[in-house]
């Protein structure tokens, strides 16, 4: 099978600098622009089915990137981002204000510790694992997955292998496509 992922293209919240977690922002016109290269980038591409997100920054980025292209889109609950409790809708500056750089790192990156009221990324982490294994119980050529930041980081932890610290570290810019060939 091949797998495709990609995160979201930019919101209102992320050019704001904003803990979006589950609050349901919505794509900017450049988050459009970004979903629209996708769509470009995979043209030649032809997926059975697309995941994604429940929430609207993936549905909208999932339905610009199918095009004109005849494929279901399904969300699902275990790909919606990270939950940040508390901290959903405070901006990172006035996180940083309160607490310092380094908490605001801390608190982004952690993988062990959650915000208050909110999910680890460990959590995350279980979450995208059990949805990735029944995917695999499927019988699909090519899946596209659309998702967020925060689960992409987990979901490629699982698939590459990665480390915490190796995982901590990745980024993952708008309008790029992990590609992956899962044997079955």
């Amino acid at each position: 099978m091949k797998l495709i992922l990609f995160r979201h293209c930019e919101t209102t919240f992320n050019k704001k600098h904003k803990f979006t977690g589950t609050l349901d922002a919505r794509l900017t016109s450049l988050g459009r622009k970004q979903a629209r290269e996708l769509c470009t980038h995979l043209k030649s591409e032809s997926a059975d089915i697309i995941f994604s997100s429940p929430l609207h920054r993936c549905l909208e980025t999932s339905k610009i990137v199918r095009g004109k292209k005849d494929i279901v889109i399904v969300a699902d609950q275990n790909l919606r981002e990270r939950s940040y409790g508390d901290l959903q809708g405070m901006s990172h500056a006035r996180y940083k204000h309160e607490h310092g750089e380094e908490a605001l790192h801390f608190i982004r990156r952690n993988y062990d510790v959650a915000p208050s009221n909110g999910e680890s990324l460990k959590d995350v982490e279980r979450r995208v694992v059990a949805w990735y294994k029944r995917l695999l119980k499927c019988k699909y050529d090519q899946v596209w997955v659309c998702m967020h930041g925060n689960v992409l980081r987990m979901l490629r932890k699982h698939l590459e292998h990665l480390s915490v610290r190796e995982t901590l570290k990745l980024e993952h810019p708008y309008n790029v496509v992990y590609e992956y060939d899962v044997k079955l």
